[in-house]
């Protein structure tokens, strides 16, 4: 994990990062309401040519806090490891955000009054995730996903490869989305905490006893972001990713400060 490899932390060059923007964006919709729906999303099938564009993921991602250890500027602290590399962190959930800012304390050249835990949304992340930058020295930056849920992932997928970023979903269950405009349509809701996709069968199930979901399933964020862009599989063009609930209520913490 990022604490067990940082030796030294140290703020990411001026010139290569910049500030990030301590903005999330409101989410898309104004009403999103739990219903049952028919089909799989899985196997991936060849549904068309074309993915969503970056602008419709991006913006169904900017709704999913993730958190960085940054300066009071917003450039965000990295991690020198032995072989001279430095790497920058992303953190889904906002205690291991809190547990490497206080290494990035107790390591900085910097005073220590002079860290933060900025709040971005994924889609702001993945600007720096998916930096193509192969100068040498250059800094790369991860997503760490939630241990819990890493482990709940492997409780249900033993077999396969331990998953840094697990998606949970059930099939048969999906959303119904109101637009600004007053616009519906349907959606398949994509879960970063498996308590959080539990929650929501058991919603949908009090209100609706005939509903009977498929067992909790898992995917790696990674594949379903490649699948999604792709376009191969049709039914990926309708997800709905629903903002982990420790995120969430980070950020209304935040709000009452």
């Amino acid at each position: 994990r990022a604490g067990r490899m940082a030796q030294l932390m140290m703020k990411a060059d001026d010139e290569e990062d910049g500030g990030m923007r301590a903005k999330l964006k409101a989410a898309a919709t104004v009403g999103v309401a739990l219903v049952f729906v028919g089909g799989s999303i899985l196997p991936f099938l060849q549904f068309g040519d074309s993915g969503l564009s970056e602008q419709q993921l991006s913006t169904r991602l900017s709704s999913v806090p993730v958190f960085s250890v940054t300066d009071l500027d917003g450039r965000p602290y990295v991690a020198e490891k032995d072989d001279g590399s430095r790497v920058g962190y992303f953190f889904l959930n906002p205690k291991d955000a809190e547990a490497y800012e206080l290494q990035a304390r107790d390591n900085s050249t910097d005073q220590a009054d002079n860290t933060r835990i900025m709040p971005v949304g994924l889609d702001e992340a993945l600007k720096f995730l998916e930096r193509k930058d192969n100068r040498a020295g250059s800094d790369r930056y991860v997503l760490i996903g939630n241990q819990h849920e890493q482990d709940e992932a492997e409780r249900i997928a033993p077999d396969r490869a331990r998953t840094n970023v697990p998606l949970f979903y059930s099939e048969g269950l999906g959303i119904s989305m109101k637009s600004k405009n007053g616009q519906e349509s349907q959606a398949i809701p994509l879960y970063f905490n498996r308590e959080d996709l539990d929650a929501a069968i058991n919603s949908l199930s009090t209100r609706d006893p005939s509903f009977k979901p498929g067992p909790a399933e898992v995917v790696e964020f990674g594949d379903a972001l490649a699948e999604i862009r792709s376009g191969k599989n049709g039914r990926l063009q309708s997800v709905y990713f629903f903002p982990p609930s420790d995120g969430k209520e980070y950020m209304q913490r935040l709000g009452q400060r």
